[in-house]
C-alpha cells in the first residue's frame, strides 16, 4: 500500500512555515527597536561575531604645549590608549508556547494562527522589550521591594513593590540582591507572583506556579529586608545581565561598578561620568536642579549631553513645575513658570514623552521613559554609548531548520518558540555623560 506524497502537509510543517512568514527576525528587531526609546536612540553595531571584544579608551592625550620653546623630547606626553575587554555576549531569552488544540479551532491552521498571533506577538514583544530596557537602564532587577509599606505581611507572602505594573500573575522571580538569591531554599529557587494590588503597591508571592502556598518572606532562610529586589530567573547571578547604564556611569562610591570592562575607573578621567547628588531634588525644584546638573556636566565633563532621561514620576514633577513655577534647590526662592518655556513636546505612541525646555541657564530635552527607576536621571551624549551584537535577535533553530520545539503530553501537543536578545551595552565615553543619583522625594 502506498501513500500520496502531495496534496497535504503536516501540522508542524505548516506551523514552522507560518512562523518564518509572519514572525521573521527583522519583524522582531524592527518592532522592539521602534517601541523603545533607549533601544531606538542608542547607536548599534551588528558586527560583533562573539568571543572577546576589545574596547579602546583614551587614557591620556598628547598634552605637551610650551610658550617660547620646544618641549624637551623626554618631557613630551603621548596619547595613552587603554583596552578594556568584553568577554562575550550577554543574553536574555523569551519563550512563547502555542497549543495544538488552539490551532485547530478554525477552518484552517493558517486562519487559526493569524487569529492567535497578533495579540500573542504584541504581548511577547512588549514583555521582551520591557525586560531588556529595564536591564539596560537600571540593572538586572525588575522592581524594588518595600518591607515597611502599609499592608505588608511578610509571613503571609505579602510585600510592597515600587513598580507593580512590571509584574505579571504567575511570573517567576528570584528574591534578594545580585549575588544572593534569598529564595534559594524554595523548590524552584524563587517565588511566583499571585495577587497584585496596584493601588496599594502590594504583591503576594507563592512557592508554586499553581498559587496554592504563600511564601514566608520573614523566615525559613529568606528574611526579606529593605533594599531587596525581585529578579527574573538567573538575574541574581552576577555577570549574567547586560551591563546597565547605572553601573557604568555611577562611581563605585555612589553605587556603580569599580571597573569598566576590566579597567579601574579612578585610573583615568575618561572613564568617569559626572555624578551629581540629587538628594535635594523635590517636586517643586526639579527643573532648577536639572539645569544646574546639566551645566555642571558640561563644565566638568567632556561632552555635550542632549537628553535627560528620567522616570514618569520625575517628568510629572517637571511638568507641574513648568505650569505652576517652583523654588530653587534650597527651597528659599520661588519663581514663576515664565522662567521656563516649552518649545516642543513629542509624545510617542509607544510610551515615552519628550519635552524641549528653555530657561535662563540653557536648553534641555527631558524624556520620560516608563522603564526608568525614580532614583536616577541620565544626561546622555549619545556619541558615548553603543549597543553591540550580531543581529540582536535570534530564534533558536534546530539542525533540521525548525524554529520550534514540539512537546507531547496527555493534554495534547505544544509548540515552543525560544528567542534571545544578545549583545552588550558599552559606554565608550563615560566622561561625555552625566548621572543624577540619590533622588528620593
Amino acid at each position: 500500500m502506498t501513500f500520496p506524497t502531495t496534496g497535504f502537509t503536516t501540522t508542524n510543517l505548516d506551523f514552522d512555515t507560518m512562523i518564518k512568514r509572519y514572525m521573521p527576525y527583522n519583524l522582531l528587531f524592527e518592532e522592539v527597536m521602534k517601541r523603545d526609546y533607549f533601544l531606538g536612540k542608542v547607536a548599534k553595531d551588528q558586527n560583533w561575531k562573539g568571543g572577546e571584544m576589545q574596547i579602546p579608551f583614551m587614557g591620556a592625550h598628547a598634552s605637551s604645549i610650551s610658550y617660547g620653546e620646544l618641549t624637551a623630547e623626554a618631557e613630551i606626553n603621548e596619547d595613552k590608549p587603554v583596552l578594556g575587554t568584553v568577554s562575550g555576549y550577554k543574553e536574555i531569552w523569551g519563550s512563547m508556547v502555542f497549543n495544538d488544540h488552539d490551532l485547530q479551532r478554525h477552518t484552517s491552521l493558517e486562519q487559526s494562527f493569524l487569529k492567535i498571533l497578533p495579540d500573542r506577538l504584541e504581548s511577547f514583544i512588549e514583555r521582551m522589550k520591557e525586560a531588556v530596557s529595564i536591564n539596560l537602564l537600571n540593572g538586572t532587577h525588575t522592581a524594588s521591594l518595600d518591607v515597611a509599606a502599609a499592608g505588608v505581611n511578610l509571613a503571609g507572602g505579602i510585600v510592597g513593590v515600587d513598580r507593580p505594573a512590571r509584574l505579571s500573575i504567575n511570573q517567576f522571580f528570584e528574591v534578594g540582591t545580585v549575588g544572593t538569591n534569598k529564595a534559594a531554599g524554595l523548590p524552584d529557587g524563587g517565588a511566583y507572583v499571585g495577587q497584585i494590588d496596584i493601588g496599594n503597591k502590594l504583591v503576594t508571592l507563592y512557592s508554586d506556579k499553581a498559587l496554592t502556598a504563600v511564601v514566608d518572606l520573614s523566615g525559613g532562610g529568606i528574611n526579606v529586608v529593605a533594599g531587596d529586589k525581585v529578579f527574573v530567573r538567573g538575574a541574581t547571578i552576577a555577570g549574567r545581565g547586560f551591563t546597565a547604564l547605572r553601573d557604568q556611569l555611577l562611581s563605585a562610591a555612589n553605587g556603580g561598578s569599580t571597573t569598566l570592562f576590566g579597567i579601574n575607573k579612578l585610573l583615568y578621567p575618561h572613564l568617569q561620568a559626572v555624578n551629581v547628588d540629587g538628594s535635594g531634588i523635590t517636586a517643586s525644584n526639579i527643573l532648577n536642579v536639572l539645569f544646574d546638573a546639566y551645566n555642571t556636566t558640561r563644565e566638568l565633563g567632556k561632552g555635550s549631553p542632549t537628553d535627560l532621561i528620567m522616570s514618569f514620576k520625575n517628568l510629572g514633577s517637571a511638568m507641574r513645575e513648568l505650569e505652576l513655577g517652583g523654588s530653587n534647590a534650597g527651597g528659599d526662592k520661588t519663581f514663576g513658570k515664565g522662567n521656563f518655556s516649552v518649545t516642543d513636546t513629542r509624545i510617542s505612541a509607544f510610551g515615552w514623552t519628550e519635552i524641549d525646555v528653555v530657561g535662563v541657564k540653557g536648553r534641555l530635552t527631558i524624556v520620560g521613559v516608563q522603564e526608568m527607576d525614580d532614583d536616577i536621571i541620565y544626561m546622555m551624549d549619545w556619541r558615548g554609548a553603543k549597543l553591540h551584537s550580531n543581529g540582536f535577535f535570534e530564534r533558536r533553530t534546530a539542525p533540521d531548520g525548525k524554529q520550534f520545539y514540539e512537546t507531547r503530553s496527555t493534554s495534547g501537543y505544544k509548540y515552543i518558540l525560544d528567542t534571545r536578545f544578545f549583545g552588550e551595552l558599552v559606554v565608550t565615553k563615560p566622561s561625555h555623560c552625566g548621572i543624577i543619583y540619590g533622588i528620593s522625594y
